[in-house]
């Protein structure tokens, strides 16, 4: 992506921010399961990048020392504060993590990857983890392509306060590309491992 595109990514990534307390109540986090899954072994400090409203979050510190919540949307941030006491919430994209150098043991994402810019985030990523650490990305949701999503529509009819966030949710187009993490050659990052 060239430096002019910049504008509309980051438009889109602050673009749930006006329904954040109903993105909270509404949108379905990753299973435990699928965290326990992404972890490496012995993690202390673990980044939760496109952090929202902390679905993600709220899973990790159970389960490690330090979280550090990154969200680029001020209003998605403030219910993420309130929700996630227990997490650093830092102001931040994928393409310019506020961190340190080799200082998170995972970087792990939540149906958020595909807001960022693939190339910028991955060299940020293996900037900021520690040597062994792990970069993970998991998409959780309905399943777009299953009955559900007729259910879905029916309740927006009944209820139009909802219109504006489930119809944009309802119509989006989710294939297995935009569920996937590819790293392009060049980036320090074995191949991924998938898990459905």
């Amino acid at each position: 992506m060239s430096r002019d595109d910049a504008a509309p990514t980051e438009a889109r990534a602050r673009s749930f921010g006006t329904v954040a307390e109903d993105y909270e109540r509404w949108r379905p986090g990753p299973s435990p399961s699928v965290v326990d899954w992404l972890l490496p072994a012995r993690a202390r400090r673990v980044v939760d990048l496109g952090a929202g409203t902390g679905a993600l979050s709220r899973l990790l510190v159970e389960r490690v020392d330090e979280v550090v919540s990154v969200e680029p949307d001020p209003r998605m941030r403030q219910v993420l504060v309130r929700r996630v006491p227990g997490a650093t919430v830092l102001d931040g994209r994928g393409e310019q993590l506020p961190i340190d150098d080799a200082s998170a043991d995972a970087i792990l994402v939540s149906s958020a990857w595909h807001w960022m810019d693939v190339e910028p985030t991955l060299t940020e990523a293996a900037r900021a983890l520690r040597p062994g650490g792990v970069l993970g990305v998991v998409w959780s949701g309905p399943d777009w392509a299953g009955g559900g999503v007729d259910e879905l529509r029916g309740v927006i009819e009944r209820d139009p306060s909802y219109a504006g966030l489930l119809a944009t949710l309802a119509d989006q187009v989710v294939t297995d590309d935009n569920r996937r993490l590819v790293v392009p050659p060049g980036f320090p990052f074995t191949e991924p491992r998938t898990w459905r």
